[in-house]
């Protein structure tokens, strides 16, 4: 009869055990889904960042590409002017 007691406290011990493991393992699993959350929004935030550079990037391209073609006749007279 004692044996029977003791394997049926051994048993529930186990469901205990098993129970709180399970409990953390949840408690784990929503910790590291809000985590991941986070992560996934500095990644959408560092995608914004990058597309406005991006856009910056390309307004400095065509203002230089306009500054030579704005230069380039003024250049070109001065040189003009020098060698005669």
């Amino acid at each position: 009869m004692k044996d029977k007691l003791d394997l049926v406290n051994s048993a529930e011990a186990n469901v205990q055990y098993n129970d709180l493991l399970i409990r953390e393992w949840n408690e784990d699993i929503v910790s590291l889904s809000k985590e991941m959350n986070q992560v996934q929004g500095l990644f959408h935030d560092i995608s914004q960042i990058i597309g406005d550079q991006g856009a910056t990037v390309d307004d400095i391209e065509s203002n230089v590409v306009s500054s030579v073609d704005q230069t380039r006749y003024p250049v070109q007279q001065l040189v003009v002017h020098f060698l005669w």
